[in-house]
């Protein structure tokens, strides 16, 4: 399982989030 990197675009220098590809379903099915 991998990681599904996530960073903010106007800050591309900035920190990178990692999430496991369960929790970026999660987020990502939340939004709908």
């Amino acid at each position: 399982m991998g990681a599904v990197p996530v960073r903010d675009s106007k800050k591309p220098d900035g920190p990178v989030l990692l999430l496991n590809r369960s929790a970026w379903a999660a987020f990502t099915a939340s939004l709908r």
